[in-house]
């Protein structure tokens, strides 16, 4: 018999592994890079890239991985591991929690231990929490989910919910979905569950605001889109407009700057189009359950 993340490490992990290691391949990576990278020897790496895409897809499928999530795991984990090795292995086990979490694997795994009764009972074991800045992320998520066209409003590079705890300081203090949460075709998907340290980018954006306005605590990432802009002029929506700027640390020092002599909150920073980053809007409260509230009403949900 196998624990649950037993058996997730031998028949899910190695599996989503030969799929980035694929996917680098196509890219350009060498046997021998890919062999440094993600420290397997190279005949184990030649012996992954001999078997094609479809197998190791085929094998998450039938432990209950829906293939479009597949996907957006395999590209996640691709950008964390050519970033940082660290990211990437905090990424990958997040992944792991989330799959047994959610009972994505509860058949499979069932039909491996019938001699258990209600062998998915132990899948809740690992989701235990009593923190209640955790539980209000999950239940925005939960309910951000729900609505109607949601993945329409969601940027390329995905979204996410950040809420600072009272007293944050720095993005390892502040909570967030490490993967992201990406669109599907079909609404929104959180590749793991939220955690302490879970994004930097919007995270940093959250953190710059607040040390202008400590009410201010959590954010929500959108498409930048007429309409929403538009809407917000209409609700009375207070938006700081930024502009002009080519990277992360550019954004940063003009939304400071724009910030820095405004007596009203912001409830939207307005981030036009910049060479090499996605035009997005962030919408910002005084909680995850407020932001989640003015975005009903910017993208029309009644």
């Amino acid at each position: 018999m196998m624990t649950p993340l037993e058996y997730v490490s031998k028949y899910v992990t190695p599996n989503i592994r030969a799929l980035v290691i694929q996917q680098l391949n196509k890219k350009g990576y060498s046997q021998y890079k890919l062999s440094q990278l993600l420290g397997i020897s190279q005949p184990m790496i030649n012996k992954i890239l001999k078997n094609k895409q479809e197998y190791y897809l085929n094998n998450l499928k039938e432990q209950g991985i829906p293939e479009e999530e597949i996907k957006n795991i395999v590209n996640i984990l691709v950008e964390k591991i050519v970033k940082n090795k660290k990211e990437y292995l905090w990424t990958m086990a997040i992944i792991e929690l989330s799959i047994i979490t959610r009972e994505l694997i509860c058949y499979s795994y069932k039909r491996k231990h019938r001699e258990i009764q209600d062998p998915c009972s132990l899948m809740q074991l690992y989701s235990v929490t009593t923190d209640p800045y955790l539980v209000e992320v999950k239940d925005v998520y939960r309910e951000l989910a729900s609505l109607p066209d949601i993945q329409d409003y969601i940027p390329e590079v995905g979204t996410n919910i950040i809420l600072l705890p009272p007293n944050a300081r720095t993005f390892n203090e502040a909570i967030g979905f490490p993967g992201r949460i990406v669109k599907l075709n079909k609404g929104i998907r959180a590749v793991g569950p939220p955690t302490y340290g879970g994004s930097r980018h919007t995270a940093r954006i959250l953190l710059t605001v607040n040390k202008k306005w400590r009410s201010i605590r959590a954010c929500i990432v959108l498409k930048r889109d007429k309409n929403i802009t538009e809407r917000a002029m209409k609700l009375g929506m207070k938006t700081c407009l930024v502009s002009d700027y080519e990277n992360e640390i550019e954004l940063l020092e003009k939304i400071k700057k724009k910030i820095a002599k405004r007596k009203e909150k912001c409830d939207i920073i307005d981030a036009l189009p910049a060479k090499g980053m996605e035009p997005v809007i962030y919408v910002m409260g005084e909680n995850a359950y407020d932001v989640l509230e003015k975005i009903k009403k910017l993208i029309g949900y009644k």
